[in-house]
């Protein structure tokens, strides 16, 4: 009877915890948030803790699950995306093994999509985004701990994602997260003279 009693009273508290995370993900409240220093803009809410250390923002999204972004121009010389290979990305230490890949591309500009868990510690999922641009390579890095609530943060992460804008560039310096119909031509365009 103990034994079964331990079972409910876990149960209750891992569905306590999923219920807590998601109602504090809907209540977020966006606006744009600009870091001049690291030179992005990106959605966020302003409850969300930022802390600037050079050209590295990172942003705490969440105490508890722990929800974090860092976004940062990376001193890793990278000339070409290619490098950004299966070994690339295992030599950077980042990675358990079994991580997965993803690649878009548009205008000239790819981005590559990271989906895993933290070599360091494997409760940790991670989705990391990189774009090169000019031998800059960009990242944008996404952390949830415990696992189990990934899939209540996904959708904040790809919110951001979708809006992140690196500033200072003669073209929009956007990820690209899906394939899509418009033209290079079509993105000059529509920007400010």
């Amino acid at each position: 009877m103990k034994k079964l009693t331990g079972i409910i009273l876990l149960s209750g508290l891992i569905a306590a915890f999923n219920i807590k995370a998601e109602s504090e993900v809907t209540d977020l409240k966006w606006e744009t948030c600009v870091s001049e220093r690291a030179g992005v803009s990106f959605l966020c809410d302003p409850s969300w803790k930022l802390n600037q250390q050079g050209r590295t923002l990172t942003i705490t999204i969440a105490e508890e699950p722990k929800v974090t972004m860092v976004v940062e121009e990376t001193e890793q010389a990278v000339h070409f995306m290619s490098e950004l290979s299966r070994s690339g990305l295992e030599s950077m230490g980042r990675y358990a093994p079994g991580f997965h890949i993803e690649r878009f591309r548009h205008c000239e500009r790819e981005t590559v999509k990271v989906n895993g868990y933290l070599k360091d510690d494997p409760a940790t999922r991670v989705s990391d985004f990189y774009l090169l641009d000019h031998l800059h390579l960009h990242a944008v890095k996404f952390s949830v701990t415990p696992q189990e609530v990934w899939e209540d943060y996904k959708w904040v992460v790809k919110k951001i994602v979708d809006n992140i804008e690196f500033r200072g560039y003669e073209l929009p310096l956007k990820f690209t997260t899906e394939e899509t119909d418009e033209t290079c031509e079509e993105l000059i365009s529509t920007q400010p003279n």
